[in-house]
């Protein structure tokens, strides 16, 4: 992944600490890795703080998705 040519898409992201971010990467890789439920659960209840925290009005409907383009726009803008 380039970072030069990524745009990011939720800019509220950088009021994250580093801590949430490798809390976030570490559920991605490990639902990857073992996609069993209690991950996928997992995944689905990070995505749902991280959009309320963003305030966003609803919760992206690709959850994993969403949270990779958290972990890339936090990158980005904090980096």
């Amino acid at each position: 992944m380039d970072r030069s040519k990524h745009e990011p898409t939720y800019l509220g992201v950088s009021k994250f600490t580093d801590e949430d971010m490798i809390l976030i990467k570490n559920a991605i890789s490990r639902v990857q890795k073992y996609p069993n439920e209690p991950h996928k659960q997992l995944v689905r209840e990070l995505a749902t703080k991280a959009a309320h925290e963003l305030k966003l009005a609803e919760v992206p409907e690709k959850k994993l998705t969403f949270l990779k383009t958290l972990l890339q726009d936090y990158i980005v803008l904090t980096r």
